[in-house]
């Protein structure tokens, strides 16, 4: 909308110098139209600054505030998709191991195993390989656990334990910050 006005404006300014013609007599007439356009052109001069003004604190504003914001914002998303990407890829490579040990079943006796998460954010626990998320303050029970050793771990908390489940028992397995 201001470049319309802009463009009127500056329409105006040459009209108004074309349409002046040099004046060699004093005219009273001429000199009172000369003094009405003088002061249509300082007017006119006056807004261009004020617009020019106005432009230029718009550009500096999209310079310093605009434009870092989406830089930032496009850099966290990267940062974002990266990191989803790994996470699509981990839980890629641990479904394929978890398929045969789901379908195994538990063939004897059995026991349970329960996850508890006490952290601020979800947590991935790995059961013999299997992925069980759990949002903050989420408790599941593995109930009919072949009995014997298995494998844990607490994705960015625990590596890796082997441990024995014993037959009718339960197993705790609590995350907690440290």
């Amino acid at each position: 909308m201001t470049t319309n006005w802009r463009l009127i404006g500056i329409s105006a300014l040459f009209a108004a110098v074309l349409s002046a013609s040099p004046a060699f007599a004093v005219d009273p007439e001429k000199s009172k139209d000369l003094a009405d356009i003088q002061k249509q052109l300082e007017r006119i001069q006056i807004s261009l600054d004020r617009d020019l003004r106005e432009l230029r604190e718009d550009m500096e504003f999209t310079k310093k505030v605009r434009i870092p914001g989406l830089e930032n914002d496009i850099r966290g998303l990267k940062q974002e998709m990266v990191r989803m990407a790994d996470e699509i890829e981990r839980l890629r490579t641990t479904s394929t191991s978890s398929r045969t040990a789901y379908y195994a079943g538990p063939s004897g006796p059995a026991g349970t195993i329960h996850l508890r998460n006490t952290y601020l954010t979800p947590i991935t626990f790995l059961i013999n390989d299997r992925p069980y998320e759990l949002p903050s303050g989420g408790e599941l029970t593995l109930n009919n656990q072949p009995a014997g050793e298995f494998t844990y771990e607490v994705i960015g908390v625990q590596p890796r334990l082997r441990r024995t489940l014993v037959a009718n028992r339960t197993f705790y397995i609590d995350v907690f910050p440290r």
